[in-house]
């Protein structure tokens, strides 16, 4: 697309561009001055606050999901955003209630949360692919999210090497040279 047809695109066309490109203050921008207008629709609210949260703004993003879900209480995509900057502010038991986690026991930190970890990579890779279903309808939808298990240390085995012997080398007899 030519920098004359993204002109003319609309905003939440340009925001999404700009979010995939990774220009994190453009998406913003376009997205926040476009939801001000009459007739804004949600996804406009998700560009923004998907911007200012993977710029690191957790609480204004939270600020503006929750907003989101006002409007819509159980938009999907508007949830997990919010438990990820939930995540990110440090709230982990609000964040895994957010999400449908087991909570952990009382020693768990932000640092021990590995599967809050694995559910905001994949959060960010599917609104991603979102994004890209959005600008071109061939792209097929991606598996709902499976929660990583824990492994059990114990049930891993180091596989233990075997030792081959070398195979004895033919002795073979010298020769004398007639002289």
């Amino acid at each position: 697309m030519s920098v004359r047809q993204l002109d003319k695109a609309p905003p939440v066309v340009r925001a999404a561009k700009a979010l995939l490109n990774d220009d994190l203050l453009l998406a913003e921008k376009i997205a926040t001055a476009a939801e001000k207008k009459p007739g804004s629709g949600l996804v406009l609210h998700l560009l923004a606050a998907e911007a200012l949260l993977r710029s690191g703004h957790a609480r204004r993003a939270e600020k503006k999901l929750r907003a989101a879900l006002k409007a819509r209480p159980k938009h999907p995509v508007a949830s997990r955003a919010l438990a990820e900057a939930l995540y990110r502010s440090g709230r982990l038991v609000e964040a895994r209630r957010r999400i449908g986690l087991a909570q952990p026991g009382a020693s768990a930190s932000a640092d021990r949360a590995p599967d809050l970890a694995h559910f905001c990579r994949w959060r960010r890779s599917a609104f991603d692919h979102q994004l890209r279903m959005m600008l071109d309808p061939g792209i097929k939808p991606l598996a709902p999210y499976k929660p990583a298990e824990a492994v059990n240390p114990e049930s891993i085995r180091l596989p233990t090497p075997t030792v081959q012997p070398t195979p004895k080398k033919k002795q073979t007899r010298r020769r004398r040279r007639r002289r």
